[in-house]
């Protein structure tokens, strides 16, 4: 019992974390007006409106004034606001091609939540491989007093959501967030042509979670996001987490992989095709930002790595002749993610997943804290810090 309410706290702590997140990285967005959102039956009209007064042109002749000179989406592209597979990416860059966009929209900023300017030489080591591949970028350090001045000022509405959260101080501050503990391997300028860009869990993390199912549902994980500045998708979100009730003690029902996701997913639903470049959302393959070493699942040195072999072990015993093939294939060996995991794609970053633990009863495990050293050290010249963006 004992073990199973360390790894429920485990879960929870880690899943709290990525409240912080969301709003911190929506920070960029504040000096931009709202992005028009529009319903299936407004789009649609719009679309017919304008391609009568304009004819049928390219996409680069559709325009939107609600995003700051974003084009529309060419009315036979269809994009979804949610592209989740290799199908819809190419769709995005032709569209993004077409429409004469071959900038970078999403600003080369690193983003960094953590308590104090020090932190260990475990995460340094992940630190320093970002300023290796990205050696220009600016990276901003929000510590924990520099939160509440910063929605105090940008996201005035949210005040009072944001001071519920006192009750639970990981939520509300982040805790060891899962993107200080991300090597960086390849530069992250190939999606940094997007709009917005949410990694994903493994499929089989989504296996265990969502249901033993093919395909899987997409299983968001927030720690891992880029975006363009006045991104409609952070938006809604934040709209949403204002009215959405918070359960004291349950991080999960509020934050974190399961809130993300069903957030993307009511995020399609209500708008599920995309009206400017600006309303899209990449998710990429889980292998390229989200990998097991050798694409195996016992490789994890995470306190519940045996709790997710058991659980596919004893989904698999659910599998029938008349299964999906790639569950079939799976199932011979739960451990092999050969055959639910898309490997084509190139490795970008890679997190942490030989640490041995988590954070119990707010006592982290023990490399999270020693020989710490200032963040600038291993950061360089390119630091500042998030009161000096407020």
């Amino acid at each position: 019992m004992r073990l199973l309410a360390q790894r429920l706290l485990q879960l929870a702590s880690l899943i709290a974390a990525a409240a912080a997140a969301l709003s911190l990285a929506s920070h960029l967005f504040s000096r931009y007006g709202p992005v028009r959102l529009l319903s299936v039956a407004q789009l649609m009209d719009s679309k017919v409106r304008i391609s009568k007064s304009e004819g049928s042109g390219s996409a680069a002749s559709w325009a939107d004034p609600g995003t700051a000179g974003v084009r529309l989406i060419h009315k036979d592209a269809q994009l979804p606001t949610v592209c989740s597979n290799l199908t819809c990416k190419e769709a995005y860059v032709r569209h993004l091609l077409e429409a004469g966009r071959r900038e970078h929209p999403i600003p080369p900023v690193r983003h960094l939540l953590w308590k104090s300017e020090n932190v260990s030489a475990y995460f340094a080591k992940q630190l320093r491989t970002w300023r290796q591949v990205h050696p220009d970028w600016t990276v901003v350090l929000w510590r924990d007093q520099d939160l509440k001045p910063f929605v105090r000022k940008h996201f005035p509405a949210a005040v009072r959501r944001f001071l519920e959260l006192d009750s639970s101080p990981i939520m509300q501050y982040g805790g060891v967030y899962a993107d200080l503990d991300y090597s960086l391997l390849a530069s992250l300028d190939e999606y940094r042509r997007f709009y917005a860009v949410i990694t994903r869990e493994p499929e089989v993390h989504s296996l265990q979670n969502f249901g033993f199912q093919w395909p899987p549902r997409p299983f968001a994980s927030p720690a891992f996001m880029m975006s363009a500045p006045g991104h409609s998708f952070f938006r809604y979100s934040l709209e949403r987490l204002q009215k959405k009730p918070f359960v004291k003690n349950q991080p999960s029902t509020f934050a974190g992989p399961y809130a993300l996701s069903y957030l993307l997913e009511d995020y399609l639903r209500d708008f599920p095709v995309a009206n400017s470049a600006l309303e899209t959302v990449y998710l990429p393959p889980s292998y390229s930002f989200h990998p097991y070493e050798g694409n195996r699942l016992n490789t994890s040195g995470s306190a519940y790595m045996q709790q997710r072999v058991d659980s596919m072990r004893n989904a698999c015993r659910g599998v029938r002749p008349n299964s999906a093939e790639q569950l079939k294939k799976y199932c011979k060996d739960p451990n092999n993610m050969d055959p639910i995991t898309d490997r084509t794609q190139p490795v970008v970053a890679v997190h942490d997943l030989k640490k041995s633990g988590a954070v119990y009863d707010g006592v982290g495990t023990k490399f999270y804290f020693e020989n710490a050293e200032p963040i600038r050290k291993a950061v360089g010249a390119q630091l500042q810090l998030g009161r000096d963006w407020l």
